[in-house]
C-alpha cells in the first residue's frame, strides 16, 4: 500500500510541475505582449506628437483632428500586436507540424 501512495504522490507532483511550467510560460507571454503593446502605443503617440509639434498651420491641425481619431496610437499598436500574435501562432503551428512529420505522427 505504501508503494501505491508513493506512486500517486509522484504522479501528482509530476503533473503539478508540468502545469506550473505551462502556466508560467503562458503568463509570461501574455505579460510580454501587453508590455510590447503599451510600448508601441507610447512610441506611436510620441511620433504623432512630434509631427504635430512641427506643424504650424492651424488649418492643417484642424483637418488632422477631423481625420485622425484620438485613440489612433492604441489602434495601431493593437493591430501590430495582433499581427505579432498571429505570426507567433503560425511559427508554433509550423514547428508542431515539422516535429509531427519527423516522428511520423498522425
Amino acid at each position: 500500500m505504501v508503494w501505491l501512495a508513493q506512486l500517486i504522490a509522484s504522479l501528482a507532483s509530476f503533473f503539478a510541475e508540468k502545469l506550473v511550467k505551462n502556466t508560467a510560460l503562458i503568463v509570461a507571454s501574455i505579460a510580454v505582449f501587453l508590455t510590447l503593446t503599451g510600448l508601441m502605443a507610447v512610441a506611436i503617440k510620441a511620433l504623432l506628437v512630434g509631427i504635430v509639434m512641427n506643424i504650424s498651420d492651424s488649418r492643417v491641425l484642424l483637418g488632422m483632428s477631423w481625420m485622425l481619431p484620438s485613440n489612433l496610437p492604441a489602434c495601431i499598436s493593437a493591430y501590430i500586436t495582433a499581427r505579432m500574435t498571429r505570426w507567433a501562432y503560425d511559427i508554433a503551428l509550423f514547428k508542431l507540424n515539422y516535429w509531427k512529420s519527423l516522428t511520423g505522427g498522425y
